[in-house]
């Protein structure tokens, strides 16, 4: 996979393609989100789960996770779907990707409400302009979480500069 949770790959694992159709990939996805916040109750949760990548003409990635999600302090298991994309594009002969993921958390996994994350990001391929296609990006993203950790009408929004610079 492309981006999103770190996952082993069908087609990696086998030497074989599993390509069918518009999927490129299947994959089993796993990982682990901890941090320090709220600060009272230091947040971990473990996710385990499956991961589509579809093969859409014009795109770089566009892929799919269904994960189970168990939080620290929660009695139940809920469930995390993500998408998350990349789509290059050119404007006025410039150079762009329009990237990103959404989380959707359901209610049962965070003990309270369901939330949303995302971080939509607009890049321009500045690498481009000295000979670095590829390599050197810079762009703005939107942060928007809803119903932060669960809990409801805490709702976190920014507009943030981004640099991305691939080694």
């Amino acid at each position: 996979m492309e981006n999103g949770t770190p996952g082993l790959s069908l087609n990696k694992l086998s030497n074989k393609s599993f390509s069918m159709g518009i999927f490129n990939d299947f994959s089993i996805v796993a990982g682990i989100n901890a941090g320090s916040e709220p600060s009272a109750d230091p947040f971990a949760a473990y996710l385990l789960g499956g991961g589509i990548s579809f093969k859409i003409p014009h795109t770089e990635f566009i892929q799919l996770d269904v994960m189970a999600y168990k939080q620290d302090n929660v009695n139940s298991v809920g469930l995390q779907i993500t998408p998350a994309w990349s789509i290059p594009f050119t404007l006025c002969g410039l150079d762009f990707k329009f990237r990103g993921f959404l989380d959707w958390v359901s209610a049962a996994a965070t003990g309270g409400l369901d939330y949303i994350l995302t971080q939509p990001q607009l890049l321009f391929n500045a690498g481009k302009l000295s000979g670095q296609s590829d390599k050197f990006y810079v762009g703005i993203e939107y942060w928007y979480w809803h119903n932060k950790f669960g809990i409801k009408g805490i709702t976190e929004e920014s507009i943030q500069a981004t640099i991305l610079y691939k080694f």
